[in-house]
């Protein structure tokens, strides 16, 4: 039952950013519980992440983990707690704060 809950969220996930923002980031990988974006080099994923917890979103900054330079800037984004009535406000959220 959880499997198929927590893959109706990934796909509501992903339907909404490609639908908000269908050139803006690029869903890098998908699988589980998590859903990985890639944002543009300008972009900083630790200060996306950091002013997100603000509005309640967590999303994990990918960069702090990258040994290569320039570091790819990207977001791990967990479904297990998504709200799906919330969803589309909670996206906009976050591509107003990757801009």
């Amino acid at each position: 039952r959880m499997k198929r809950l927590y893959a109706a969220r990934r796909e509501a996930l992903l339907r909404c950013l490609g639908e908000m923002a269908p050139n803006a980031i690029k869903v890098r990988a998908t699988a589980g519980l998590a859903v990985v974006i890639l944002l543009p080099e300008s972009a900083s994923d630790v200060d996306i992440a950091s002013r997100a917890l603000q509005f309640g979103l967590a999303p994990s900054p990918l960069s702090p983990w990258c040994m290569q330079h320039p570091r790819q800037q990207g977001l791990l984004l967990c479904v297990t707690n998504l709200n799906e009535r919330r969803l589309p406000a909670e996206c906009r959220r976050l591509l107003e704060l990757a801009r």
